[in-house]
């Protein structure tokens, strides 16, 4: 079973890494990093630094960690995407848009947000627009 580090508290989304070996937790109060086998915390970003966050994506096994704000008392809107370095502990990127990031995926080479109604596919890690395509509308992201 797993317990929680007293920092966890309400959580917002949970989302494996690309090879299925660690997990990350958006929370009410912070991320958490946690790897699957052993079962262990590796890494947290607290409240007072990052605020709420309802949507974290990790590049595989790396230190980058792709966040958008949330929850009841987030720091950073729900409109902006941050790209967090974790071993420098500190927000590298951000992009803001004029619409509600519903979800976020990464992958060594491509930043996609995801809005109701739009997707953006960005290069990375230079985080340059390539393409924004329509969708038809989707409130689950």
């Amino acid at each position: 079973i797993l317990t929680f580090h007293k920092m966890s508290k309400g959580l917002l989304k949970i989302r494996l890494n690309q090879d299925q070996s660690c997990f990350s937790c958006g929370l009410e109060n912070g991320v958490a990093i946690y790897s699957v086998n052993p079962l262990a915390r590796l890494s947290s970003i607290d409240f007072n630094t990052i605020g709420g966050i309802s949507h974290v994506e990790m590049l595989g096994h790396c230190n980058v960690l792709v966040l958008v704000g949330g929850g009841q008392s987030p720091k950073y809107s729900d409109r902006h995407v941050l790209i967090w370095d974790d071993k420098e502990q500190c927000i590298v990127y951000e992009l803001a848009f004029g619409f509600p990031v519903l979800s976020v995926r990464i992958k060594k080479d491509r930043l996609a947000v995801i809005g109701f109604s739009e997707i953006h596919i960005f290069t990375f890690p230079s985080v340059e627009l390539l393409s924004t395509f329509k969708t038809s509308p989707n409130p689950r992201g």
